[in-house]
């Protein structure tokens, strides 16, 4: 694997290989301008060190429109609110009140993962062609962030892709877009939390549905391609699920070196970039690695156990099909350089 191309080896098949022959654990891209983190354990090292700073998307974000003369006022306004942006009061405030709210509507969230997850999973009993995004993760997705954000999504509303908000190697007509469907998301949200709800309680459930949509059927749909894959032609109800997601839909994290250090015998300097490969601990052989997909520290995934329940939901369900699954296409979504989230998986059951 040449070092020009590891700044999209997240998104190629080339990945299986390329993590099973033991990658560097730090390795610098020349393409991005930035070094890759690609040791599981380095990673959670990094992740819970201070020293590497959060990107200010924000920052970035403003820069963008000031460049472009592009108005870019609802992404601004969202990305004010997400923590993963943000460090030290601020973070902690954000997190906070965003892990507040998940609790509150956990519960609702895992029997809607459940409900869904049945009801679904029905489909597939039928001998058909399937597309597995479409037909079942989209409606199930759905009905889970309407419930953690408290707005009625319809079970095929087209999937969201405002996560697209944090990537940087988008041309400046997708940042337009995505600035168009953040506003009408924003709409949405100050509709169904009423008069009386604050701004910041308000952008708090925006972040929710911007971070979480695509993180979670992000990671349902990637897991469920590397299993139908390794088991192509067989029954459904014999494939061995884990009780983790196999694959995640955030391959990696990004962060801002805060000072002159050394990391794996590199030397890094004061704001360098440095992205933080989570993907690789889905292809280590310890499956114990794999809770290290939700990351590590401060900024550890927040909804990871809505994660875990709407996974274990939709594998128990679907264990309990006795269809033979055979995989016919798994094709990612086009301009995404950040999350990963499936245009469509298509298989035949019969």
């Amino acid at each position: 694997m040449s070092i020009a191309s590891l700044s999209t080896i997240h998104r190629s098949q080339d990945r299986f290989a390329f993590y099973a022959n033991d990658p560097p654990a730090l390795a610098f891209d020349a393409t991005l301008r930035s070094w890759i983190v690609f040791d599981p354990d380095l990673a959670v090292s990094v992740l819970k060190d201070r020293r590497f700073a959060a990107v200010d998307y924000r920052g970035a974000n403003k820069a963008l429109a000031e460049a472009t003369g592009i108005p870019l006022d609802n992404s601004d306004h969202a990305l004010a609110y997400v923590p993963i942006a943000r460090d030290g009061a601020t973070h902690l405030a954000q997190r906070k009140a965003i892990a507040a709210r998940i609790a509150a509507t956990q519960q609702l969230a895992t029997v809607e993962s459940a409900a869904a997850a049945e009801a679904l999973a029905a489909r597939l009993a039928e001998a058909s062609e399937h597309d597995i995004m479409t037909d079942i993760l989209v409606p199930m997705v759905n009905r889970v962030m309407s419930a953690l954000v408290g707005i009625p999504i319809a079970p095929d509303e087209p999937a969201s892709a405002m996560s697209r908000v944090f990537d940087r190697l988008l041309g400046v007509s997708r940042h337009r877009e995505v600035d168009a469907s953040i506003g009408e998301a924003r709409a949405r949200v100050r509709d169904a939390a009423g008069p009386d709800a604050d701004e910041s309680a308000r952008g708090h459930l925006l972040s929710l549905w911007i971070l979480g949509y695509d993180a979670l059927i992000g990671t349902l749909g990637m897991s469920m391609a590397k299993l139908i894959e390794r088991h192509d032609g067989e029954h459904l109800s014999a494939i061995p699920y884990p009780d983790t997601p196999p694959e995640t839909g955030v391959p990696y994290v990004a962060r801002i070196v805060g000072e002159d250090t050394v990391l794996a015998g590199k030397q890094l300097r004061r704001n360098d970039r440095l992205r933080v490969v989570l993907q690789a601990s889905a292809y280590s052989a310890d499956l114990s690695d794999h809770t290290r997909l939700f990351g590590a520290g401060a900024h550890s995934c927040l909804g990871k156990a809505i994660s875990l329940a709407a996974w274990r939901a939709l594998t128990t369900a679907i264990s309990r099909v006795d269809r033979r699954v055979h995989w016919l296409e798994t094709r990612l979504r086009p301009h995404d350089h950040l999350f990963l989230v499936l245009q469509s998986l298509r298989v035949e059951t019969r």
